[in-house]
């Protein structure tokens, strides 16, 4: 048995004439469809100049798969004369976002197709039939609303839009002369994309249609009588040769990849057991014997970048690896300038074309290309916002403008923070300028690193990169050695929780003979003890009750809600003096309240979860885990303030920082009654001015002496308040004031301190001192 071999690439399968000797290639057979298309739009504008047929491709997600199949769909859509618009939506889209694009796209009426990519890929529930289905049954591409499968099914041909695989395998098998009026076809599948549109077509095209799945009894003996055999089940080398009758069509729809096939080449078919060959054209004789002997072990390794006509179905099966950029300057400059698959070939460093200076440049762009991509390593100390640099920014940049095309276009176009974008152009006048050309040149002080001599060879410089440190100096950054240090600290808070999180939970703890439950309940206890229920001590009564054991039988929802209920009381409501600093200390003291609140309801969930008397969930056994090794739990981080410090000294933090909000309630407190008091006295409500309110000399005092400014949620309301207070007085615009700072020479205490009228004093706030060189003090 001999056999021809057909590959469509519009519908994705394999035509085997058995018996015939006709090697029908897809690619010919498709790019005169396309041809034909592409004349037909042409047509059509001839009569219509405005009109343009447009196709739309909703995707959710960013499969890569899908992505490569995507890329491939707008070029062919390109070729032909229409427009395509790729409708990209997140994958935190939920199906009434996915339902939303596809509304507007059946509105819009310059969008004549729409498809939307299958499988979905969101992290919510999406049903794709419902998606599918709200397309308008006219722009139906791919044809599996339930209109298009109805009148499909009813015969009515010229009034719907058939699936493209079914609509393929049509095509296959007239291309391949074969009859199809009166013929048995046979078809393996019941899918909505391949079998069932494929049985309805062979239908009403008068062929005696059998549908087989995976309860159809006597299976071979089905196939081998028919003259047309269709498979679409997604099994690989399912039909075997001999289930073939002798002189049969098959169309073979599975192309997959498969450990025990080559390629591309492994379909539902099993060709290799498809019996000996008679007598037929040599071409297709020498075309299935080389696919036949393949090594059932053999692999192949495959380095490729994105192309749109890179087969789907190898996306699909294979496994996919990606490259990430390596760590270091050196080892970033090595993948630029040297070994297989760097950017900067020896042909392109040895190019005379440019000019003289064209090594230094292209050098100080790899150079450029290397800080821009290691700076993400400092988080948001190297850029504000984090830009996703890839490899190819270093392809086809032209020679004119370079600097502005690097900076403004192929870098700066990424970057939309405006400081990022200084530091960028920055970054880049190191290695674009016309001291970059000068033989005395160095990126570095110490000139380390430094851009290479006119004569070099690519060979050279990637021998004097290879030289370079492995630790890579601040200094090349744009950095201090502070950023360099809070580097390695994240690298070694990374390496830590990594190890925490590799070590194996003992039932004991080590040296002790108290289980973990043990050390957890422990802990939540004197945390518990430790940490206020609220900023205002005086109202702790009012939820003291809620953490009572005996509420055992309550919900952590439950739990919840009842301190939310509790401490919704505002302790500054009644409070006459609404100046700026008590709208802060409401503020913040509203805070505090928030994330104590969730500390405690935490925390009495987690006792009651690991006592049994209620479930664990998701959330209680990652405070669990965290407490267990010293984290501060990431719910408890949401509601918080940024923070590096471990458990204990972050809850002591808290504490303390609890303390001087109630202290600074507690003066706010005492100035109400001594008011009260006046007031009653002289029998005369006092009104306070604006100058009363605020922190003046001879006012009493309502505020502290000296301000913690670190303990601040939001630090910079509290100095817009001080503005703010500062403008009243003295009746001035705020836009015009700023600040002036003067760092006091006396360690602070509360008696020392003769507090001033126009000041407002800080206390226990870190400074990063530095010497100024041209004068005698420090900034």
């Amino acid at each position: 048995m001999s056999g021809g071999e057909w590959y469509s690439g519009t519908c994705g399968a394999y035509l085997i004439k058995m018996a015939e000797a006709n090697l029908l290639l897809g690619k010919e057979v498709a790019s005169e469809i396309r041809q034909k298309l592409k004349e037909d739009v042409a047509a059509i504008r001839e009569e219509n100049e405005a009109f343009k047929p447009g196709l739309a491709i909703v995707q959710i997600g960013d499969r890569s798969d899908s992505t490569v199949y995507i890329k491939s769909k707008v070029k062919a859509a390109e070729e032909i004369g229409m427009f395509a618009r790729h409708v990209k939506l997140p994958r935190t889209s939920t199906q009434a976002d996915v339902l939303k694009a596809v509304d507007e796209l059946n509105k819009d009426s310059t969008i004549h197709g729409i498809i939307v990519q299958l499988p979905p890929d969101s992290e919510e529930p999406i049903d794709p039939a419902i998606c599918t289905n709200a397309v308008a049954p006219e722009k139906d591409v791919d044809g599996l609303h339930d209109v298009n499968a109805g009148k499909l099914s009813r015969g009515e041909l010229n009034d719907c839009i058939v699936p493209c695989t079914p609509r393929g395998c049509l095509e296959l098998i007239k291309k391949s002369g074969t009859e199809i009026v009166g013929k048995e076809a046979v078809v393996l599948g019941r899918s909505k994309i391949v079998g069932s549109p494929m049985a309805d077509l062979l239908k009403w095209h008068h062929a005696t249609v059998t549908t087989c799945h995976s309860k159809t009894k006597d299976l071979p003996d089905v196939v081998r009588r028919g003259d047309i055999v269709v498979v679409g089940i997604g099994r690989a080398d399912f039909v075997k040769g001999d289930w073939i009758k002798e002189g049969a069509v098959v169309v073979d729809c599975g192309i997959k990849c498969d450990s025990r096939c080559w390629a591309n080449d492994c379909g539902d078919v099993d060709e290799q057991h498809s019996g000996p060959c008679q007598e037929g054209s040599s071409n297709a004789k020498e075309y299935l014997t080389r696919r036949q002997p393949v090594d059932a072990n053999f692999r192949m390794w495959l380095s490729s970048k994105p192309d749109p006509s890179f087969p789907v179905s190898i996306l699909q099966a294979g496994l996919k690896m990606t490259v990430e950029p390596p760590p270091g300057i050196k080892a970033n400059l090595l993948r630029s300038l040297g070994g297989v698959g760097g950017v900067v070939t020896e042909s392109v460093w040895e190019d005379s074309g440019p000019g003289p200076a064209w090594k230094r440049l292209l050098f100080g762009l790899c150079f450029f290309n290397a800080i821009v991509h290691e700076r993400k390593k400092f988080g948001a100390l190297g850029w504000n916002i984090p830009y996703e640099f890839t490899a190819s920014d270093l392809e086809e940049v032209p020679w004119k403008a370079i600097r502005y095309l690097t900076g403004d276009i192929v870098y700066g176009g990424r970057v939309t923070d405006y400081w990022d974008q200084r530091c960028l152009q920055s970054i880049l006048g190191k290695f674009y300028s016309p001291m970059a050309l000068q033989e005395s040149y160095g990126y570095t002080v110490d000139y380390v690193y430094r851009p290479p001599p006119p004569e070099i060879s690519l060979s050279v410089c990637c021998e004097y990169i290879e030289g370079l440190p492995t630790v890579d100096a601040p200094e090349l950054f744009g950095m201090d050695q502070n950023a360099g240090t809070a580097f390695l600290a994240n690298q070694g808070r990374a390496l830590i929780a990594d190890l925490l999180a590799a070590q194996p939970r003992l039932t004991a703890a080590v040296g002790s003979n108290k289980t973990n439950d043990d050390i957890v309940l422990d802990l939540v206890s004197d945390t518990l003890k430790y940490l206020p229920q609220r900023v205002d001590s005086t109202s702790d009564g009012l939820t003291a009750g809620l953490l009572d054991p005996r509420l055992g039988s309550v919900s952590p929802d439950r739990l919840r809600q009842m301190t939310q209920k509790k401490l919704s009381q505002d302790p500054l409501a009644d409070h006459a003096d609404q100046s700026v600093y008590v709208t802060v200390l409401r503020q913040e003291i509203n805070r505090f309240d928030r994330l104590l609140g969730i500390i405690h309801t935490s925390l009495s969930s987690l006792r009651l979860a690991v006592k049994g008397e209620v479930l664990m969930s998701e959330q209680l056994e990652e405070a669990y885990n965290a407490l267990l090794c010293n984290r501060v739990p990431k719910a408890w981080e949401q509601a918080a303030y940024e923070s590096c410090k471990p458990l204990g000294a972050w809850v002591d933090n808290l504490a303390k920082r609890v303390d001087f909000f109630s202290g600074w309630l507690d003066l706010v407190r005492k100035d109400k009654t001594s008011k009260s008091r006046m007031s009653r006295e002289s029998g005369v409500t006092s009104t306070p001015t604006p100058s009363q309110s605020s922190m003046s000399v001879s006012a009493p005092r309502v505020h502290p002496n000296a301000f913690w400014l670190p303990a601040f949620f939001f630090p910079q309301g509290f100095l817009t308040a001080i503005l703010q207070t500062h403008a009243r007085e003295r009746n001035v615009p705020v836009d015009s004031l700023s600040f002036c700072y003067r760092v006091l020479n006396e360690k602070w205490t509360n008696q020392e301190l003769v507090h001033s009228e126009s000041n407002v004093d800080f206390k226990r706030v870190a400074f990063q001192v530095r010497k100024c060189l041209k004068c005698d003090w420090a900034t």
